[in-house]
């Protein structure tokens, strides 16, 4: 089409309707970005909302909300903004979505990636529209790689759960992400505390065992809420060298996989079968990490006591080093489990499966991830 319709136009201008034209191809997240920061320009009245309060981004409501910050004429006036009074009349839940990877699928990752505003105004706006749609009272915000989303609402955990998780579906094209929620709080105080709970949370994403969860909450977090307050000077290292360094050495001489291997057996509470077919490895080899497992901590690692501060201990290491003991990619349908390098590794750990056996499945069954 080279040009409109002149019956288009005159009733478009009888109903003042707007009439917007691309002379070429327009990526979606650029209209929608244009239209945004237009609508939050727009300086005409509405008997709906005050104009005021139509003209402050999220950005500076979540400055009010999470940090005490002042904006407007007066703090009255800004209490006044109706926006605002659904997050001092209910609980406030902070979540914060780290974006980042290199796997997105669609053509602004890489702006993304950069920080560049109007894709993370964009990706913020997709979210708040994703939950108000569910009824939920939101403010969301985007600087840098990092979105910051406030939730008000009295549901409980749960309920917030799937509708966040839901939300953060619709990022999936996009590019992977990594998110942390803090508790629902009361007030301007409990909403600042509910954002430093949702950063510990994001921290330590890398180091809980989140399943497929896009989100990890901070009422999940158990024992890891302490680590952070451990994390200074060479506590945290000298408590993991003490539980893991047998395990550390051996990884580093020999290349082997035995630390991850603790770690998914123990997520797997002690179930063989899961624990290899998430590894990807044949049962035989599973055996005999696990009986050089046994035989580098000591016969009484499964000890309840002990087997805690392995765990501890395991999720200390991925807090100092992010990233690390991550699970192998899903495979192809037609891939199959993998054997050790060792063949003759395999064929002994065959024949001693029923030491193996006998000695593991003593505690595999309290082997839960208490994490």
């Amino acid at each position: 089409m080279t040009c409109l319709p002149e019956e288009w136009i005159l009733q478009a201008e009888d109903a003042g309707f707007p009439l917007i034209v691309f002379s070429g191809k327009a990526r979606y997240v650029d209209i929608t970005h244009d239209l945004h920061r237009l609508i939050l320009g727009h300086r005409s009245g509405s008997p709906s909302q005050p104009p005021q309060a139509r003209e402050r981004p999220d950005k500076e409501r979540l400055g009010w909300l999470l940090e005490a910050r002042e904006y407007g004429p007066g703090s009255e006036a800004w209490r006044r903004d109706p926006l605002l009074q659904p997050f001092e009349r209910l609980p406030c839940r902070t979540v914060l979505l780290q974006l980042g990877g290199a796997t997105g699928r669609r053509r602004d990752t890489a702006a993304l990636l950069s920080g560049n505003a109007a894709c993370i105004t964009e990706a913020a706006c997709l979210l708040k529209r994703e939950l108000e749609r569910n009824g939920s009272h939101c403010l969301a915000d985007g600087d840098g790689s990092i979105i910051t989303i406030v939730i008000a609402d009295a549901s409980p955990a749960e309920t917030c759960r799937r509708l966040l998780e839901s939300a953060l579906l619709k990022l999936a094209e996009w590019l992977p992400q990594a998110a942390g929620a803090g508790e629902a709080l009361s007030g301007r105080q409990g909403a600042a505390e509910s954002r430093r709970q949702a950063q510990l949370a994001l921290d330590l994403a890398g180091a809980a065992s989140r399943g497929r969860s896009p989100c990890l909450f901070y009422e999940e977090l158990g024992v890891l809420q302490l680590l952070p307050a451990l994390n200074d000077g060479n506590r945290l290292e000298d408590f993991v060298d003490r539980h893991l360094g047998p395990l550390l050495l051996a990884d580093r001489l020999k290349g082997s996989e035995l630390l991850l291997t603790l770690k998914v057996y123990l997520d797997a509470e002690g179930n063989k079968q899961e624990a290899a077919r998430r590894l990807y490895i044949v049962r035989q080899s599973l055996y005999y990490r696990l009986e050089r497992i046994g035989e580098l901590l000591g016969a009484l690692w499964l000890m309840p006591e002990r087997r805690l501060a392995v765990q501890v201990a395991l999720r200390a290491y991925m807090l100092l080093h992010p990233g690390s003991l991550r699970e192998p990619e899903p495979q192809t349908p037609d891939a199959r489990p993998s054997g050790d390098a060792s063949s003759s590794a395999s064929r002994s750990a065959a024949s001693r499966k029923s030491k193996s056996s006998s000695v593991l499945d003593s505690g595999g069954a309290s082997a839960s991830t208490l994490l």
